[in-house]
């Protein structure tokens, strides 16, 4: 239906080997029988059926394409925030205020990275833990730890770290 269309009469030559189906014979307007016209194609060409097999290729490919991409991006996203999380923990285990307030700070990336990560809320309320045993007052510290506590916790609620990090 689009574009150009060829439509000087087509001569078939077939091989002699090749079976010739033909239409019905169907008188013209002058009332002659026209010569039958045959219905077969060449050989080694894709007939009309192969029509929906393209159509559903044209389709597929480019869903597969979009999939890979999305799976491509999915993966990356998930090594970043294992990283993030691991350097957090790594971070906020340490000893010195710096350490600790370095881990927390990579906890919150990981968090803003993913905001449903329970394990990245896990590590921050310890780390925030961690301060208030060590370098803050816990009037100021713990009720960011609890705060993160509870986030994990409602997360996942089956996350030992998060229910660890409550009871602390």
């Amino acid at each position: 239906g689009r574009g150009y269309r060829f439509i000087a009469p087509i001569e078939y030559v077939l091989p002699e080997a090749a079976p010739l189906e033909t239409a019905a014979e169907v008188p013209n307007d002058a009332g002659e029988v026209a010569a039958p016209v045959p219905t077969s194609t060449f050989p080694g060409r894709a007939s009309r059926h192969s029509f929906p097999t393209l159509r559903l290729l044209a389709v597929a490919i480019p869903a597969l394409i979009i999939l890979g991409l999305w799976l491509l991006h999915w993966v990356k996203q998930r090594d970043e925030l294992y990283r993030l999380e691991m350097n957090g923990s790594f971070f906020a285990s340490r000893w010195t205020e710096a350490e600790v307030r370095k881990g927390i700070e990579y906890y919150n990336r990981a968090i803003a990275l993913n905001p449903d990560s329970a394990s990245a809320h896990a590590g921050l309320a310890t780390g925030w833990s961690f301060l208030s045993d060590l370098h803050s007052p816990p009037h100021e510290a713990m009720p960011r730890a609890k705060a993160a506590a509870l986030d994990a916790v409602r997360l996942n609620e089956s996350l030992a770290a998060a229910h660890v990090a409550l009871g602390v």
